[in-house]
């Protein structure tokens, strides 16, 4: 196994940052120790004073060390934030593969007195067990809370003339003998909530890699919008701290959670396919996934999410069914058969389609696709969530007024968002596939067996030689 300085150094090398996580409990652990796992990237979990005050110091040093060991994965720990000798001390004696000491308001000389002491007390445990404990220190004050902020924290170095200077970096560094800084480069800690952070100086961050000649890290990592976080790498930061985010997204997902409806047991997801073809219809499939859908031990397994199967050989992802190969999509349907899954598809023809535009044939589709799908399965309405594609919307309508529909949503990208979604959306571009391919043979000029329907330029030269066939919808100009 690497040890954590080799991998920042490897970082470096290949300009890239490790992301740096904190957690206060064993479910933040696993989601992000999940989330590295399934990226295949090592990753740094952090836990400040008072997150280890909350989880234990060392329990938590314990919990990595076993992810570590049982999965062999580089996943490192460090104390985060630490603001004292004595609580340093503790975290090394847990066990951390890091420790920061936040010096940050300190006045300048304070704070390479007191980082010197947590440095030569590191060392001389590192030297005894021959294992090194690497040590970051923080030279500007960043703000203190990972929270939602209205306004930028008092004091925090955010002006020109109060963010680290390269020469109190290389100071600081040489009297010191930290191997990581952390500086004031425009970070703040926390963020906002409806709009992005401060910008970073990116030049300050190369001029102080320059003039340190230690790896830097980035603090106040939420916040910071995606290109700033590129510049920042390619500029010399290694490590990147990101806190508020993860505890902002657990909040949501437990108020999310706690709002849902009671009782509700399966998920309908309703997508279509065809809106922009020019020919053939336009096909909605209904389906409906159990909120206790665990597969294990088959061939496909769904996992505990229910976002993904896993074969033996590799992953087989589930999304909207266009961003999907063929054989993607056919392993799926294959799948959604043999579990049972109910489904349900209805269709519109061309005809219809040019009678009330292709909005509303859609609409239409989804309405009878959900109709059967009630009709032909045991499930109650009652305990089930509605969820349908943006674009499409149940309407109040006879056929369906007696099922009592009030849980019911449209979602924007809901076959990225939405399982049920992305397989409703494969049903019905397998089965619509498959249709055009079938009317190919009756209509070969177009050649719908490649474009399903489709304004391919082949497809568009064909209907300006030979005229629309019988299934081109003539409400749609060509260009």
């Amino acid at each position: 196994m690497k040890t954590l300085k080799q991998i920042i150094q490897e970082a470096e090398k290949n300009k890239t940052a490790i992301g740096h996580f904190n957690i206060s409990d064993c479910v933040g652990l696993k989601g992000i120790f999940n989330a590295a796992k399934e990226l295949n990237l090592p990753v740094i979990i952090g836990v400040s004073e008072g997150e280890r005050e909350f989880i234990g110091t060392k329990r938590a040093a314990l919990l990595v060390k076993n992810l570590r060991e049982e999965y062999d994965y580089p996943i490192y720990l460090n104390a985060d934030h630490t603001h004292s000798l004595e609580k340093i001390k503790e975290a090394v004696e847990a066990g951390f593969d890091a420790v920061l000491f936040d010096g940050g308001k300190l006045p300048f000389e304070e704070n390479i007195k007191k980082t010197k002491e947590v440095v030569e007390y590191v060392k001389s445990i590192s030297a005894s067990r021959r294992a090194e404990i690497l040590v970051e220190g923080e030279l500007g004050y960043l703000g203190g809370s990972s929270v939602i902020l209205k306004e930028i924290p008092k004091d925090a170095a955010i002006k020109e003339e109060d963010l680290t200077k390269p020469e109190e970096a290389r100071q600081f560094v040489k009297e010191t003998g930290i191997d990581l800084l952390a500086p004031a480069v425009g970070n703040i800690h926390g963020m906002f909530k409806n709009a992005p952070n401060p910008h970073i100086n990116i030049q300050k961050i190369k001029e102080l890699r320059e003039a340190a000649n230690v790896p830097l890290v980035l603090h106040g990592g939420s916040g910071i919008i995606d290109e700033e976080f590129l510049g920042a790498i390619a500029a010399g930061i290694s490590i990147i701290h990101i806190n508020t985010e993860i505890r902002l997204a657990w909040r949501e997902g437990l108020e999310k959670a706690l709002k849902k409806p009671k009782n509700v047991k399966y998920i309908i997801g309703i997508d279509e396919v065809g809106r922009g073809s020019l020919a053939g219809p336009v096909v909605v499939a209904a389906v409906a996934v159990s909120t206790k859908l665990r597969i294990k031990n088959t061939e496909l397994r769904i996992s505990t999410f229910g976002e993904k199967i896993f074969t033996k050989k590799k992953k087989l992802p589930l999304r909207d069914s266009k961003k999907l190969s063929i054989k993607q999509r056919e392993d799926w349907f294959d799948f959604i058969k043999k579990e049972g899954i109910p489904f349900a598809i209805s269709s519109v023809s061309p005809k219809i389609i040019d009678k009330i535009n292709i909005s509303d044939a859609a609409n239409l589709a989804a309405q009878n696709a959900l109709r059967r799908l009630i009709q032909n399965s045991e499930f109650r309405i009652k305990n089930c969530r509605v969820c349908l594609d943006g674009g499409l919307y149940i309407q109040k309508q006879k056929n369906l007024q007696t099922y009592k529909l009030t849980n019911l949503k449209t979602i924007i990208k809901g076959d990225e968002k939405i399982p049920a979604i992305s397989l409703a959306s494969i049903v019905a571009k397998v089965y619509r596939d498959k249709l055009m391919k079938k009317l190919h043979k009756k209509y070969p000029r177009y050649d719908f067996i490649h474009n399903v329907g489709y304004g391919t330029k082949k497809h568009i030269k064909a209907i300006k030689k030979h005229g629309p066939s019988a299934i081109h919808r003539r409400s749609f100009k060509l260009k």
